[in-house]
């Protein structure tokens, strides 16, 4: 059975894989919940106010992100299922404003 970062990147066009690239490598990725079986993430872009919200759910090999794009996998995707491959994402900020 392929991994679940192999399954995101064969789904995922180029474009928005280089973007889930540079997104996972700048720590864009926050960690919201996470469990054996889904994990749900923040994703912070340059360009957007609002992080969307990317909820992998590892077991099924399936996907799911918040930001709207026509494209799925989105770059969201893709840089929160490299972060959880690799443990770059980030734990929830606990700072208060």
């Amino acid at each position: 059975m392929p991994s679940f970062l192999e399954t995101v990147r064969k789904a995922c066009l180029s474009g928005p894989w280089s973007q889930g690239v540079k997104l996972a490598r700048a720590s864009a990725v926050s960690t919201e919940a996470s469990s054996p079986k889904e994990a749900t993430f923040r994703v912070r872009t340059p360009d957007s106010p609002v992080a969307p919200t990317v909820t992998l759910f590892v077991e099924d090999l399936e996907w799911s992100c918040d930001c709207g794009s026509k494209v799925d996998p989105c770059a969201h995707v893709a840089a929160a299922a490299i972060a959880l491959d690799q443990g770059l994402a980030k734990p929830p900020s606990t700072d208060e404003a």
